[in-house]
């Protein structure tokens, strides 16, 4: 399928952009749970997420921690385009959702075609660079509480949906989850949660958040 796209893309006035593009390549659905190869037959793939989350999570012999969250609309891995995959890692569905894979040959050969592509490739590259350092950031942010309110402001602001007011938080990860990737255990996060919710910042139920007041928690950090 792949093959027919330079010769449609000839015909057209206007250049394919990065969504139409992965459009063309292989649709995986995904359930929760399932691991994503990054590394064996499958390591020369860019992958495009159309629907749902996936989880990046530390590959080590003491346990796992989920490191990076990606959410709809973004690609991974996306160093591949400019270099080589470092560390092994673990790549994980932390919902159900659908995946649109191309090579990475074939995507370079794109990128260098069509400027305006290649223009939004390093945006997502560059957004990718600030996620990372946001992440950094978080991890010197002094005392429990105040690291995970700065997380859990930067989960709204990237995956957040506002209505009425609130900031909706529809993101699939467990309070276990919460706590390795902040390295606390569970029971701080879940008394954590507790105390903004007491104080009418947030509602928590099972695995949505409701940020009822974002100037407040951004209070908190001061």
């Amino acid at each position: 399928m792949l093959i027919r796209l330079k010769l449609i893309y000839s015909m057209q006035e206007k250049p394919i952009r990065l969504y139409d593009f992965f459009k063309q390549g292989e649709i995986i659905k995904l359930k929760k749970g399932d691991k994503i190869d990054l590394f064996g037959s499958s390591k020369n793939k860019v992958r495009f997420l159309k629907k749902g989350f996936v989880g990046i999570f530390s590959n080590k012999k003491n346990g796992s921690k989920l490191l990076a969250v990606y959410g709809k609309g973004e690609i991974f891995p996306l160093v591949l385009v400019f270099g080589k995959l470092g560390n092994k890692f673990d790549c994980i569905a932390l919902s159900a959702g659908e995946l649109l894979t191309v090579s990475v040959n074939e995507l370079k050969d794109h990128v260098r075609d069509n400027q305006e592509v290649m223009m939004e490739l390093v945006d997502k590259l560059s957004n990718l660079k600030s996620y990372y350092m946001e992440l950094v950031n978080n991890m010197i942010v002094p005392g429990v509480r105040n690291r995970m309110v700065d997380r859990l402001l930067f989960y709204a602001n990237r995956f957040g949906k506002k209505k009425n007011g609130s900031i909706i938080l529809n993101l699939p990860i467990t309070q276990l989850q919460w706590g390795n990737s902040l390295s606390m255990t569970r029971e701080t996060v879940a008394r954590t949660f507790g105390l903004l919710r007491k104080r009418g910042l947030i509602e928590y139920r099972k695995k949505t958040i409701i940020i009822l007041d974002k100037a407040g928690l951004e209070k908190e950090l001061e």
